[in-house]
C-alpha cells in the first residue's frame, strides 16, 4: 500500500485537513434537509417513495443508509459516517491502483486528487447524500481485489468474494454501475498482464482457467442485478423528469459532460471561477460570490496553514515521484493508466449529460457541478498520474521534472486550500443551522428563556442548496425533539405576535468553525415589548472568546450598555453566560469582537 513512509504520512495528514475543513459541517443540500426530518417521522416513507417514483430498486439499500446517516445529524456520528465512508473508499480506491501500477503511481495520484481539489456544494457527494456512492464505490474496489487475489492464488473464497461484492457495489446510479461492470471487466486484463504484455493477448487468454471465471464473474453478476433493476423499472415505470433524454444535441451534451466532469479540481477554476449566490437573511439582500482563485495567491501569507498543505503536498508528491524506478519503464505502461481514469472521469457523467433537466442546470443557470463530479475528480488525478509520470522517467532530466512537478502542484495545493477554506467558510453559517437550533434549545433550558416563540431569521435560506418550506423548522423541532415550539424567520411572522419570543442570532468565532450565539428574550404586552434577558453561549469554551467578546444592547432611554463576556454571569454550564433583569430595546442586541468603547453609556445619536 502507498499509506507507509513519510510520503505516505503526509497523504495521511492532507487527508485528515479536508476532513476536518468539513467536519460538522450539517445538512448541504435540500434534500438532506427534508430527510433529516424524515428520518425523525416513522409515518414518513422517503426510501419507498425515491423508489417508486424514479423506478430505482437500488434506493432501497443506499436510502435505509443515508436516513440513517440524516438521523443523527448535529452529531459526531453522522459526520464519521458522512467521511469515514469516503477516507475508506479513498484508501481503497488507491489500494487498485496501487495493485495494478504501483505504490509511487498511486501515491502521486492521491497527491493529485488532494492538492487539486476544489469544493462544490451542488449536491457533491463528498458534503452531502451521504453514504449514497462511497460504500458501492469501496465494495466496487474489494470487489476488484478480491478478484486479483484469486487469479494470482486461486482462492474459491476470493472468487466468492468477489461475486458478492461486485452485486453489492451494483446497488446504485446508473452511470456508477456501468462504471463499475467495466472497471471489473478491466481488472481482468489487468490480471492477465502479470503474467504477459496486452500485445500477446489472445482470446483463448479468457476462455480457459482463472480469467475465465472471473470473466463469467463480470457477465453473470451484472446480467442478474439488470434483471432485478429492468424488473423493478417495469413495475415502478419513472416520473423522475431527471430521466428525460434532451434532443440528441452532441455540443449541449458535450459541454455539460465536461463541466460535470471536471470541475472538482482547481485547474478547471483557472478557466471558469466558481460562483455562488447567497442572500442576507436579515435584509433580503442577493450577493454574488465568485472565488476567483487568483484572489487567493495574495491571501497566503496570512494563512500559514494553507502554505503547510502546499508544502507536504509537494514534499508527498517529489519523494514519491523521485523514487519511481528509471529503467524497464515505458511510456505505454501509463496508457491504461490514463484510459481508465478517463472512464471513472466520464462516465458517471455520461447518461445525465443526455438529459434535458442537467442540460438547464448547466446551459442555463450556470449550475457546473454534480453529485458525482467528486467521484470524476479521483479519475483526473488518474488521467493526470498517467500523462505527467512518464516525464520523471527520462534519464536525465526525470529527477528535475520531479522537483517541478512537485512545485507546482504544492502551489497549486496552497491557493486551492485557501479557496476551499473560504468557500467552506461562507457555507458553513448555512450548514450549521441544525447544530446552532440544538444547542439553542439546550441553551433555553438552562436559562429558563422558555418561550411558544423562536424567531431565527438567519434560518432563513441563505443560498439555493439547503433551502427548506417555511413550516420546516417548526416541523424539524416538533419531530426531533417533540416539543411544540413555533419557528419563524421573517419578520412579519412575529410582528403582531403578543407571546413570548425567543430572538435567536448567530456568528462564526474567528477560526470559522465554531458558533457564537445570543438568545434574547422578549416579552411584554403589544406596543410595549422589551428584551428582560439575554443569553450567550459559546461553542466549545475559549478563554480569549470571553476575554475579547462584547455583548451590547441599548437600554430604553438609548443609552448603550456593554459587557464583555467575561463579566456576563456564568451558569453550572461555563459556556452559557445569562444577563437578567434588564429593560433592552428590540433588535439592539449585539455580540461582537472589540473593545468596550471609553464612555459605555452613550445616548443613541437621534436623527
Amino acid at each position: 500500500m502507498y499509506f507507509v513512509g513519510i510520503d505516505g504520512l503526509a497523504i495521511a495528514l492532507l487527508l485528515a485537513c479536508l476532513c476536518l475543513r468539513l467536519w460538522g459541517m450539517g445538512p448541504m443540500h435540500t434534500d438532506d434537509a427534508a430527510w433529516a426530518l424524515h428520518a425523525h417521522q416513522p409515518a414518513s416513507d422517503p426510501i419507498g417513495d425515491w423508489a417508486r417514483s424514479q423506478g430505482r430498486v437500488w434506493a432501497f439499500p443506499i436510502g435505509n443508509m443515508m436516513l440513517r446517516a440524516l438521523f443523527w445529524e448535529g452529531t459526531p456520528l453522522e459526520s464519521i459516517l458522512k467521511l469515514g465512508s469516503f477516507v475508506i473508499f479513498f484508501v481503497s480506491f488507491y489500494g487498485v491502483v496501487s495493485a495494478y501500477w504501483g505504490r509511487r503511481t498511486a501515491g502521486f495520484a492521491a497527491c493529485l486528487f488532494l492538492g487539486l481539489l476544489a469544493l462544490r456544494w451542488e449536491g457533491s457527494a463528498l458534503t452531502a447524500y451521504p453514504l449514497l456512492v462511497w460504500p458501492s464505490a469501496t465494495l466496487c474496489a474489494f470487489a476488484i481485489l478480491a478478484g486479483r487475489r484469486y487469479y494470482l492464488s486461486a482462492s474459491r473464497a476470493a472468487l466468492a468474494s468477489s461475486a458478492l461484492f461486485l452485486f453489492a457495489a451494483l446497488f446504485n446510479n446508473e452511470g456508477v454501475v456501468l462504471l463499475f461492470c467495466l472497471l471489473f471487466v478491466f481488472s481482468v486484463v489487468g490480471n492477465l498482464a502479470v503474467e504477459k504484455s496486452i500485445a500477446n493477448f489472445k482470446v483463448s487468454d479468457f476462455t480457459h482457467g482463472r480469467s475465465r471465471n472471473l470473466v463469467l464473474v463480470s457477465i453473470v453478476v451484472p446480467a442478474l442485478y439488470a434483471l432485478l433493476a429492468v424488473g423493478w423499472m417495469v413495475a415502478h415505470p419513472s416520473k423522475y423528469n431527471g430521466h428525460s433524454l434532451a434532443p440528441f444535441d452532441a455540443a449541449n451534451i458535450t459541454t455539460t459532460l465536461l463541466n460535470f466532469s471536471l470541475s472538482g479540481s482547481v485547474l478547471y477554476d483557472l478557466i471558469i471561477p466558481y460562483k455562488v449566490l447567497y442572500a442576507d437573511t436579515l435584509t433580503g439582500a442577493g450577493t454574488a460570490i465568485v472565488y476567483d482563485i487568483y484572489l487567493y495567491v495574495n491571501e497566503l501569507a496570512a494563512y500559514p496553514g494553507t502554505i503547510l498543505v502546499g508544502i507536504m503536498t509537494a514534499y508527498a508528491a517529489f519523494i514519491t515521484l523521485r523514487r519511481m524506478p528509471g529503467q524497464g519503464v515505458t511510456v505505454w505502461r501509463f496508457i491504461p493508466l490514463i484510459l481508465i481514469g478517463g472512464m471513472i472521469t466520464f462516465l458517471p457523467i455520461l447518461p445525465v449529460a443526455m438529459t434535458q433537466k442537467y442540460q438547464t442546470w448547466c446551459l442555463e443557470y450556470g449550475i457546473n457541478s454534480y453529485v458525482m463530479t467528486i467521484l470524476s475528480h479521483f479519475g483526473v488525478s488518474m488521467m493526470l498520474a498517467g500523462i505527467l509520470m512518464p516525464f520523471v522517467h527520462l534519464r536525465r532530466l526525470g529527477i528535475v521534472i520531479a522537483l517541478l512537478l512537485a512545485i507546482i502542484l504544492g502551489a497549486f495545493a496552497a491557493v486551492g486550500s485557501r479557496m476551499n477554506d473560504a468557500v467552506a467558510a461562507d457555507m458553513r453559517p448555512e450548514a450549521g443551522r441544525w447544530r446552532i437550533l440544538a444547542l439553542a434549545l439546550k441553551t433555553i433550558d438552562a436559562t429558563g428563556q422558555t418561550s411558544p416563540v423562536i424567531f431565527a431569521p438567519r434560518f432563513g435560506s441563505g443560498s439555493w442548496f439547503t433551502v427548506v418550506p417555511p413550516d420546516y423548522w417548526t416541523a424539524y423541532v416538533k419531530a426531533k425533539y417533540k416539543r411544540p415550539v413555533q419557528i419563524y424567520t421573517k419578520p412579519s411572522e412575529i410582528a403582531a405576535s403578543s407571546e413570548n419570543i425567543a430572538s435567536l442570532d448567530y456568528q462564526l468565532l474567528d477560526n470559522e468553525r465554531r458558533f457564537v450565539f445570543s438568545i434574547a428574550h422578549i416579552t411584554g404586552d403589544t406596543g410595549n415589548r422589551h428584551i428582560d434577558s439575554i443569553s450567550v453561549t459559546i461553542e466549545r469554551m475559549d478563554p480569549s472568546v470571553l476575554a475579547n467578546y462584547v455583548l451590547s444592547y441599548r437600554d430604553q432611554d438609548g443609552m448603550l450598555v456593554q459587557k464583555r463576556l467575561v463579566d456576563v454571569p456564568a451558569l453550572s454550564d461555563p459556556r452559557i453566560r445569562l444577563t437578567s433583569n434588564i429593560n433592552a430595546r428590540l433588535n439592539t442586541v449585539r455580540v461582537t469582537k472589540g473593545s468596550i468603547l471609553a464612555d459605555s453609556t452613550i445616548p443613541q445619536k437621534s436623527n
